[in-house]
């Protein structure tokens, strides 16, 4: 029954009860991130990925003609034809069009960083500064009296 089901999307939810469908439902609704860390989660890169492919032309029919036409080699991981394939040029700039699109959106998305000039400068370069700053998130609270003390002078 799974071979003449071409999506395999749909044959899940035909071999699934109603129940088991609202409770992965549920599991998989999506949560707001409690901090910029949650941003990077495997499930926030899985949900972007989605939105990525949608705009992804897949032909199941392509897809199981080579598969025919491959037979056992289709499994192969070390088969490559390079050169031996033909890519429709249509798809070739649908391609690059997408690509030109995230670019796109990635432009937009990045924002200046307010500066703050009072700040102290505790850092020799752009990237010491991020590793500063992430070891500061995790230990002010512990090494706070100690700074303290080494500003007033009245260090151990």
């Amino acid at each position: 029954y799974q071979r003449r089901v071409r999506e395999p999307e749909r044959f899940f939810t035909l071999t699934q009860t109603e129940e088991k469908l609202k409770q992965q439902a549920k599991a998989n609704k999506r949560k707001a991130p409690i901090s910029i860390d949650e941003t990077f989660t495997d499930s926030a890169r899985y949900r972007s990925f989605k939105k990525r492919i949608t705009h992804v032309d897949f032909s199941h029919d392509e897809y199981y003609e080579q598969k025919e036409k491959l037979g056992e080699e289709f499994y192969n991981p070390n088969n490559v034809e390079y050169g031996q394939s033909m890519d429709d040029p249509e798809k070739i700039e649908n391609m690059v069009n997408e690509l030109q699109d995230q670019e796109l959106r990635r432009k937009r998305f990045s924002r200046r960083r307010p500066w703050n000039e009072d700040a102290d400068i505790s850092f020799i370069n752009e990237r010491n500064r991020m590793f500063n700053k992430k070891v500061a998130r995790a230990f002010d609270p512990y090494t706070a009296e100690i700074k303290q003390n080494l500003e007033r002078g009245t260090a151990l």
